[in-house]
C-alpha cells in the first residue's frame, strides 16, 4: 500500500514539475498532455489518473498558491503591527514570483482568474477573522474587507512586478491597518 501511495505522489510531483517547466517556456494553450507526460517520463494514462486535463492541473496549481496566500494572511490577524508579516510575505512572493506571474497573466479562456479568486478569498478571510474586531468609526466590515483585499492584492501584484522589499510600502500598509482598527 505504501509503495503505491509513494508511486502516486512521485508521479504527481513529476507531472507538476514538468507542467511548470513547460509553462515557463510556452503558453498554456500550446502545451499538450502528451508534452507534459513525455517530459515527466510517464504515460498519458498516468497523467489522466491524476487530472482530467491540463486545465484541471492548472486550476489545482492556482488553488494551491491561493490557499498558501490565504493561510499566510490568516496568520497576520494576530498582530496589530504587521511589518514582520509583510516582510515574510514579500520573501514568499519573491521566491515564487515566476509562477505567480504566470498565474496572474493567464488568458481568460482558461477560466483561472487567479487575481479575482485570490482577492475573493482574502476578503472572506478578513471577514472571518474580524467579525469580533472593533473597527474605527463603525466602518462596515464588508467595506473594510474589500479595502483590505484590494490593498493585499495590490501589494502582491506590485511585489511580483518589483521583487524587492520596499520598507516604505510595508510601513504604509501597517499604518493603514492601525487607522482602521481600534486598539
Amino acid at each position: 500500500m505504501y509503495s503505491q501511495d509513494k508511486r502516486f505522489r512521485d508521479t504527481e510531483e513529476k507531472i507538476i514539475i514538468s507542467f511548470w517547466s513547460l509553462m515557463f517556456e510556452k503558453d498554456i494553450n500550446t502545451i499538450t498532455v502528451t508534452e507534459i507526460a513525455k517530459q515527466a517520463d510517464i504515460s498519458r494514462s498516468d497523467f489522466y489518473n491524476h487530472y482530467l486535463d491540463k486545465y484541471e492541473l492548472l486550476q489545482k496549481q492556482a488553488n494551491q498558491y491561493i490557499e498558501e496566500i490565504k493561510i499566510r494572511y490568516r496568520r497576520r490577524f494576530a498582530e496589530m503591527d504587521i511589518r514582520e508579516f509583510l516582510s515574510e510575505l514579500t520573501d514568499y512572493i519573491i521566491e515564487e514570483k515566476e509562477k505567480l506571474n504566470i498565474l496572474i497573466v493567464l488568458p481568460k479562456e482558461t477560466h483561472v482568474n487567479f487575481v479575482e479568486q485570490c482577492e475573493f478569498l482574502l476578503r472572506e478571510t478578513f471577514i472571518l477573522n474580524n467579525r469580533k474586531q472593533k473597527l474605527k468609526n463603525h466602518v462596515p466590515i464588508e467595506y473594510t474587507a474589500k479595502l483590505f483585499a484590494s490593498i493585499a492584492m495590490t501589494y502582491i501584484l506590485h511585489t511580483v512586478e518589483q521583487p524587492y522589499k520596499n520598507q516604505r510600502i510595508i510601513n504604509a500598509i501597517n499604518e493603514i491597518q492601525i487607522l482602521l482598527f481600534d486598539d
